[in-house]
């Protein structure tokens, strides 16, 4: 996949869950959802008052912790996001805010972020990867591993590297943050 242009949503909107370049925003309630790109590039800049990514503005799996759908597996491999993120909520290079409720393997393997990423609301999260990511089940399974991020992130209070804000009750394989 390869996506260039621009993309701005000039307002917030509640039934929206996210904009970006590859898919916008999934809440997955009532459904498996297994995500996989490999070797994608996103060009564009994305403006919005909603959670924004290059890749996913928006993810969430089964808000009933004890239902059986939401995120399986989620891999982002060999990827890259040259766009600028700007926005007045979670924001990042790759997901803005990711949420695999019930549980899931989630894969997230030498990507790179060249893009600025942004965020104006007070307790926005920006992370160079990740403006969010929650993982509330135990049965998650997550690696963060060979990302670089290279573009200049900004926000007021949950700034990082890779993830912004991360919460999880699952297992960490490997956390391999480079700058």
């Amino acid at each position: 996949c390869v996506f260039s242009g621009s993309i701005t949503k000039g307002h917030s909107d509640s039934d929206s869950k996210g904009v970006s370049g590859m898919l916008g925003g999934i809440w997955a309630d009532g459904a498996a959802i297994n995500v996989y790109m490999n070797n994608c590039v996103n060009y564009a800049d994305i403006t919005s008052k909603n959670n924004a990514g290059g890749f996913f503005g928006g993810f969430r799996g089964n808000q009933n912790t004890s239902g059986s759908a939401g995120f399986r597996n989620c891999e982002i491999i060999n990827c890259i996001n040259y766009g600028d993120i700007s926005t007045n909520a979670d924001a990042g290079g790759f997901l803005g805010y990711y949420n695999t409720n019930p549980g899931g393997n989630n894969i997230f393997k030498f990507n790179i972020n060249y893009g600025k990423i942004s965020s104006t609301k007070s307790d926005g999260r920006v992370g160079g990867f990740a403006g969010c990511i929650a993982m509330p089940a135990s049965n998650n399974s997550y690696t963060l591993y060979g990302f670089v991020n290279y573009g200049a992130l900004s926000g007021t209070t949950y700034v990082q590297n890779a993830v912004g804000s991360l919460t999880m009750n699952g297992t960490v394989s490997r956390n391999n943050n480079t700058n």
